[in-house]
């Protein structure tokens, strides 16, 4: 297609002026052509500036939420299969509450370009800045107890963890139990939400809300928050697009043929073998189908692939990633549950996630909730 020739064109000269002559030279066209496609370009987000007698530069990548760029990247079956792009909303997860869920299929999703109420754990505030993030909501309705619902929120933080070092390379922390953390600083939020049956007192369904910085932090929280485009501007060593080339493998209704494939694709995930360097945002891949579409499907991939094992019970794996990417193991932390202050060192997690706070009389205290302030 000619407006992906003339992309790769500008993305391979990047930041520099390149005449309309040279590009319909290069590629055989007329500078007619040429012109009509940049207008395209322009006209789809990309930032182009023109040049009187000089030319054109790319200045800037398009990073628009488009379902087409989104779906292209899914290998899913149930996640995802059904996307909903808003431009503006107080909060994907309000906005999947609001509807008859009834009338939606499991997996459904909702991403917005921004959230005007955005919010996490104890109702507080999430900054979501318009085209800075990725908010993306998701409908589930497992047949299980509600007290196995934080186990959704495990998996939907290792899914995040995966999905990153996928796409871009970089290895980030969890801080329990929701919060994805790079050198000390909030990355992304999880917020689970599960919503009971009045009439039965059973689990109606689960809404799992995840907030993910990607571009400029606001200055108000830019001491205790980070996004990947600071990660990565901060970082010289880079290389031009690190997807992961996971199989194209959905998974199929048939859950054995599933557990048949998984090993295959957790050892993909979990490979220590990858390239050091992490991913630049103007390689041509992230160029054409934008860094936040890519990367939304990637966490869409890795969450369905563990919730399905959530599904079977088979969690032992999730809850031992889960536990080596904690940072806060050893640390002397104080955790918060309603009035109450419990002060200790974090010795580790069990086997329902639950936080391992050793007191100063070595004392082993579970907590199965609750808010963590590093002392």
């Amino acid at each position: 297609m000619l407006k992906n020739d003339i992309l790769n064109y500008l993305v391979s000269n990047a930041g520099e002026i390149v005449t309309g002559g040279k590009i319909a030279e290069y590629l055989n066209v007329s500078r007619t052509a040429v012109w009509k496609n940049i207008n395209s370009l322009i006209e789809e987000g990309y930032e182009i500036e023109k040049y009187q007698n000089s030319g054109y530069k790319l200045t800037s990548l398009s990073d628009k939420l488009l379902l087409e760029s989104i779906n292209k990247n899914l290998r899913t079956s149930v996640i995802g299969k059904e996307i909903l792009i808003l431009d503006s909303i107080d909060s994907t997860n309000n906005y999947m509450k609001q509807q008859d869920t009834t009338k939606l299929d499991e997996g459904f999703a909702v991403t917005a370009n921004e959230q005007t109420s955005g919010r996490g754990r104890f109702n507080r505030p999430f900054y979501s800045q318009k085209g800075e993030g990725i908010y993306l909501s998701f409908l589930l309705k497992p047949q299980t107890d509600i007290k196995n619902v934080p186990f959704i929120t495990i998996c939907a933080a290792v899914s995040v963890v995966k999905a990153i070092k996928n796409v871009t390379n970089i290895d980030v922390s969890i801080k329990w139990v929701n919060d994805i953390f790079y050198n000390k600083k909030k990355l992304c939020g999880i917020l689970t939400e599960g919503v009971i049956s009045a009439e039965l007192g059973t689990l109606d369904y689960v809404v799992v809300g995840i907030g993910l910085n990607t571009g400029n932090i606001p200055k108000e929280v830019d001491e205790i928050a980070t996004s990947i485009s600071n990660i990565i501007e901060n970082t010289s060593d880079k290389v031009l697009c690190n997807t992961n080339p996971l199989e194209n493998t959905s998974v199929e209704n048939d859950l054995d043929e599933f557990t048949r494939n998984i090993n295959n694709l957790k050892s993909n995930s979990n490979s220590d073998e990858s390239n050091s360097k992490i991913v630049d945002l103007k390689s041509t891949k992230i160029l054409e189908e934008g860094f936040r579409n890519i990367l939304i499907a990637e966490i869409m991939n890795q969450f369905e692939i563990h919730y399905i094992q959530f599904l079977n019970g088979d969690v032992e794996d999730i809850v031992d990633f889960y536990s080596n990417k904690l940072f806060i193991i050893n640390k002397f932390v104080t955790v918060k549950s309603g009035d109450s202050l419990l002060r200790g060192k974090v010795v580790g997690i069990d086997k329902n996630c639950h936080l391992l706070i050793e007191e100063d009389d070595k004392k082993i205290i579970s907590i199965s909730s609750g808010e963590v302030i590093l002392n």
